[in-house]
């Protein structure tokens, strides 16, 4: 066997250099704290390769705060004292864990280890694992005092030793593999095992616990062969129903390429109706049209003749005209009538243009002067000056004088009093401009003052009071300044900002006392003077020089007196400095309720502002509190104060836009007696007054002569000429209507000569040789001609019947494209689920489909059902074969073992009970496992009795190893299960007392005590490790394994006796140990092992401590040590 002899710790929590010697059962006791669970932590670095801080100090519970960084610095925890956290933190160091083993079949040391450098800027540590097969080089780990780092010693290690002698690993992998091999323990549990027998916590699933660590027993046997059997049946199946599914899908096809062939007959049928009918209709438009030339030849012979007699019958009119004109034009001429005639005309034009000027000169002044009156009446009402009111009453009585101008008017009236009233027009305009000018500056001034108080109200809407732009100049530019300077936002407020009245009745007292003072410029006093410079040199640029900075420093520590009853103590304030500031203006002013009491104090005010000081009184101007700006409600009585104002500047806007209309009604209209006006107007109509008389006398005249003149032949002649005129125009529409006939008949007939019956003969032709070369001669004359007359009756003609079939083709010819991209689609789907060399999108043949079809369904699918029956049996066979017999060892194997178990522990007793491992059939597989069981080797597995017996057990399992390719997880997970021993089987710890009874632990795990629930615990966990350091194999050296179990307090709960018993078990296993427990349990356990080893930890003099071992003999007297909480 391969036992642990040494340990060498350097750098490892408390321990400096430390070498541990072990023997074959050991007993590791100190007080708590001391270093055990440090031993057993560097003994999992050792041997495991273990870093993780989760594996360290199981003792202590899940919640250690261990890591192996902490075991390296040296971590105090709650030792820490003097301020030291670490013995070695901020240090370059290395550290050293290394467990010497010595084989004692061979004769051989060897050395397993871990050396991790540490460095003092606290950066990962470096760590390399190692084996060496020689003894302890503890000589080598140090060197003048210092550790080596694992640079030279790795290079150390290669030049005094062959590489099979010294191995190194950056990997715990790597590591563990090759401690494993030589350790000759292959099965990488150890491990697991090793941790649990460490933290010994209680087993929750004893069947699992002995499936996992007691049989030596590859779980799963391998069905590979069985399932390629089983996939070779599975895929020739799926071939055979791809193949099925091939010739379906090409069955499809061919039905869908013959109901292609059915539609195209159709759809040619429907379309020789309209081919044949547009022919026909052709033929009976040729017919119509032949027809159509007679009638129209007919119509143009007649209307030549009727144009010759029309002709005739006009030259005779036109003769006939000319002789009485003639007449006529002699007859005036000798008379002397077509001169008066002219002159009567011409005198008439002349009165008519008279009469027109006056009336134009009428109609114009009664219209302005009704209006201009108007105005008069509005821009006097808007006077109070006489002078001004007496020069538009002038002009009103002027205009009065003319409202009523008529034709009679002009005798009572001259052009020059036209004159005057524009005169007296420019007088009243002259005065009434000024009013208009007033009104004007009003309505611009209260507009202006309507907009600044909007924005104002705007301003306090928004939360802001409308301080004087000069104060928000002046604050703005301190503020920005101070926060450019110090690189911050520096605070600047208004006093008026951080005060408040709190007594309402004397708001107004403080508002206006303060004044301007009220937008004085607060800042910290340590900015007083950056703010006082700032000032001087911006004052004169901004033109700012009202309000004041207030130097709060100095206010503050000058004492203020503040009387009785004076104004400040109305006034509240949250800052102490402005509050000085406050009592300083106000203080000294007292609230004067009584008028008789204001001269009792030297500065004094009243409720309604009457202020008193310096001997004097005056009433505090109204304009200093007329807009408040103190206090939280100043914005809201601002806001309230300046909509009250707003809607009484509203109202006077109102009317002011009222008297400016009235104004600008009489000075912005149009004066209609101007110049041009007089000029082209009146002066016209005077004149044309004046010539009435005359030219009305001359048109008498002429009328009396013309009176005169007898008319009666020259009636007679015109008469006649009426009539022949009459006549002409009758002619004259006869013939035009004549001429379009005949031009309307020549036009449609060399239309239909020249255009139309070539045409409809081209047409023809064309039709009929389509048709003849698109349809077959027998298909015409044995179907579709004999069909189309038989049924062009219901239809009347052959174009309605031609045109009954234009949507029935269009459908038809749907169906066929939807037919056809059915086909398509199903070939494309066929060609990429198969690839064939088939051109899926050509409709117009499916002859390699066709093949394909008869090929699969005479030929593959025939020779698939034998190729399935073959695949099938080999299935059966490998089954049968293989599968059932491997399971049938491993289950006898697995007996096997139990048994060789059960015997050595039938040799050891714990007080009265002892222990044995239950293996028996699950009672939820029975039938599967007297099946396994029943097969026998050497006999014909699977006779026929057999078979029959099991048919059904048969079957099922058979049935469920088919679905192992599954994607199914569930089935696949059915499959492995099927495939393991322990399905088959129930495992169980019995405990037998003396008495012969009878108890499984997998019932009794939850309601044992401690001591009673370890026994049974430590036995499986012993069973365990029997198994895998092969105790009880013993060929070729398999049982020279190593053989440490470490146990971290598992005999606590334990009495003497079982600690005894558990102690000889040990030993008849054959297992090295290291039990650690408290000194408490020293008494029991220390007689019982070959060496005791007591750690003791010491303080080292610098704030930190010193572990060391002591190897403890009898004669040093009994163990005590100092119990202390495990930290």
């Amino acid at each position: 066997m391969k036992l642990l002899t040494r340990v060498q710790l350097i750098n490892w929590h408390y321990f400096s250099n430390e070498i541990i010697r072990f023997g074959k059962i050991d007993f590791l006791t100190g007080a708590n704290s001391a270093g055990k669970s440090t031993i057993i932590d560097a003994l999992q670095a050792a041997i495991m390769g273990e870093t993780r801080s989760s594996r360290f100090n199981r003792a202590a519970g899940k919640k250690s705060e261990r890591t192996f960084r902490s075991y390296l610095v040296g971590t105090l925890g709650e030792d820490v004292s003097s301020g030291v956290k670490a013995l070695r933190e901020g240090k370059d160091f290395s550290s050293y864990v290394v467990a010497e083993f010595y084989d004692d079949i061979k004769g051989e040391y060897f050395c397993i280890g871990v050396v991790a450098d540490v460095y003092h800027d606290g950066s990962d540590e470096r760590k390399r694992w190692f084996i060496l097969e020689d003894k302890l080089p503890s000589q080598q780990f140090i060197k003048d005092g210092k550790s080596t780092d694992s640079t030279e010693f790795l290079k150390w290690g290669r030049q005094n030793y062959a590489e099979n002698k010294f191995q190194s690993f950056d990997s715990v992998e790597g590591y563990n593999r090759n401690v494993l091999r030589r350790m000759n323990v292959f099965d990488p549990k150890v491990f697991t095992m090793i941790r649990k027998a460490i933290a010994f916590e209680p087993i929750s699933n004893i069947e699992e616990f002995i499936t996992t660590n007691i049989c030596d027993i590859e779980k799963n046997i391998n069905t590979l062969d069985m399932q390629e059997n089983i996939k070779s049946y599975q895929l020739t199946e799926r071939q055979a129903k791809d193949m099925e599914q091939r010739q379906s899908t090409l069955a499809e096809i061919c039905e869908k390429y013959e109901n292609i062939k059915t539609l195209r007959t159709r759809k040619m049928l429907r379309q020789f109706y309209i081919d044949y009918g547009y022919y026909r209709n052709e033929q009976k438009k040729l017919e119509e049209a032949n027809t159509k030339v007679g009638e129209l030849t007919k119509i143009v012979s007649e209307c030549g003749a009727e144009l010759e007699r029309l002709s005739a019958e006009m030259s005779t009119l036109k003769a006939e005209s000319d002789m009485l004109n003639s007449e006529k034009a002699q007859f005036l001429n000798d008379t002397g009538k077509i001169y008066l005639e002219q002159e009567k005309e011409y005198t008439k034009e002349k009165i008519d243009k008279c009469r027109n000027d006056e009336n134009k000169l009428i109609n114009n002044v009664r219209v302005n002067t009704e209006k201009w009156i108007g105005k008069c009446d509005v821009i006097q009402s808007e006077m109070s000056e006489e002078q001004a009111i007496s020069a538009i009453e002038n002009l009103r009585c002027s205009l009065k004088r003319i409202s009523h101008f008529s034709e009679q008017s002009f005798g009572d009236t001259s052009l020059k009093y036209f004159s005057e009233v524009k005169e007296a027009y420019e007088k009243a305009i002259f005065a009434a401009r000024p009013i208009a000018e007033h009104y004007s500056d009003d309505k611009h001034k209260k507009s202006r003052q309507i907009s600044i108080l909007n924005d104002e109200i705007a301003t306090l809407n928004s939360g802001r009071k409308p301080y004087p732009i000069n104060a928000v100049k002046l604050k703005n530019a301190i503020q920005e300044e101070l926060t450019k300077q110090y690189g911050r936002d520096i605070t600047v407020d208004f006093l008026a900002d951080l005060i408040d009245v709190s007594n309402n009745e004397w708001k107004n007292a403080v508002e206006g006392i303060l004044g301007d003072s009220r937008m004085n410029i607060i800042v910290a006093p340590k900015y007083f003077m950056d703010a006082y410079y700032i000032y001087k040199r911006i004052y004169k640029t901004l033109n700012v020089h009202e309000y004041s900075v207030v130097d709060l420093e100095r206010v503050f520590a000058d004492q203020q007196i503040v009387k009785a009853n004076s104004l400040a103590q109305v006034v509240s304030c949250k800052d102490k400095y402005v509050r000085k500031y406050i009592d300083y203006l106000l203080g000294r002013v007292i609230c004067c309720y009584d008028d008789e009491k204001i001269r009792n104090h030297r500065t004094s005010v009243t409720r309604e502002c009457m202020l008193y000081r310096g001997y004097a009184v005056k009433p505090i101007n109204p304009r200093y509190y007329q807009n408040p700006y103190i206090g939280s409600r100043s914005i809201e009585e601002q806001l309230k104060q300046k909509t009250a104002e707003l809607e009484i500047c509203k109202s006077e806007l109102t009317e002011i836009e009222s008297h400016l209309r009235n104004a600008n009604t009489f000075c912005d209209s149009e004066w209609f007696l101007n110049q041009t006006f007089l000029d082209n107007v009146a002066a016209p109509a005077f004149e044309a007054n004046s010539l009435l008389p005359a030219l009305t006398e001359k048109l008498c005249e002429i009328s009396d002569k013309l009176s005169k003149i007898d008319t009666t032949r020259l009636e007679e002649i015109e008469g006649a000429i009426k009539e022949n005129v009459k006549k002409q125009d009758g002619n004259s529409e006869n013939r035009d209507d004549t001429l379009k006939r005949l031009t309307k008949a020549s036009v449609e007939q060399e239309n239909l000569n020249e255009v139309k019956i070539p045409a409809l003969e081209q047409s023809i032709s064309e039709k009929s040789e389509h048709i003849s070369e698109k349809y077959d001669e027998n298909f015409r004359k044995s179907k579709a001609i004999p069909e189309f007359e038989k049924r062009l009756p219901q239809y009347g003609s052959p174009i309605a019947f031609a045109n009954a079939f234009i949507s029935p083709v269009k459908q038809t010819e749907t169906e066929i494209s939807k037919a056809e991209q059915a086909l398509i689609d199903k070939r494309g789907n066929y060609n990429s689920t198969y690839h064939p060399p088939f051109n899926f999108s050509d409709t117009n043949t499916n002859d390699d489909y066709e093949e394909e079809y008869k090929r699969i369904r005479d030929i593959e699918l025939p020779a698939f059902a034998e190729k399935i029956t073959r695949a099938k049996e080999m299935a059966m066979e490998s089954f049968r074969d293989d599968f059932v017999n491997k399971l049938k060892n491993n289950i006898q194997a697995v007996l096997d073992q139990i048994k060789e178990l059960n015997s050595a522990l039938s040799k050891a007793r714990f007080g009265n009970n002892t222990y044995k491992f239950e293996c028996k059939p699950n009672p939820d597989y029975i039938e599967y496992y007297e099946m396994i069981m029943a097969s026998q080797e050497g006999e014909t597995l699977f006779s026929y009795d057999f078979r029959e017996k099991y048919k059904d057990t048969i079957e099922n399992l058979f049935s469920q190893l088919e679905l192992a390719d599954s994607s199914d997880s569930a089935a696949a997970e059915a499959v492995d299960k099927l495939s393991r021993y322990s399905t088959y089987l129930s495992f169980d710890l019995l405990s037998i007392d003396a008495n012969g009874i009878t108890e499984k632990l997998s019932r009794t795990i939850t309601s044992k005590s401690g001591g009673e629930i370890q026994t049974p615990f430590y036995v499986a966990i012993l069973a365990s490790f029997a198994q895998l350091y092969k105790v009880n194999d013993m060929r070729n050296q398999t049982d020279n394994t190593m053989r440490l179990i470490i146990f971290d307090e598992a005999f606590n709960k334990m009495d003497p006796e079982r600690i005894s018993e558990s102690i000889a078990m040990l030993r008849k296993f054959g297992l090295q140990t290291i039990i650690c427990s408290p000194s408490d349990k020293a008494g029991d356990i220390c007689p019982l092992c070959d060496k005791t080893l007591l750690v003791d930890k010491q303080p080292d003099g610098n704030g930190g401590y010193r572990s060391t071992v002591i190897e403890w003999t009898k004669e040093m007297g009994e163990i005590k040590c100092d119990t202390e909480e495990i930290s």
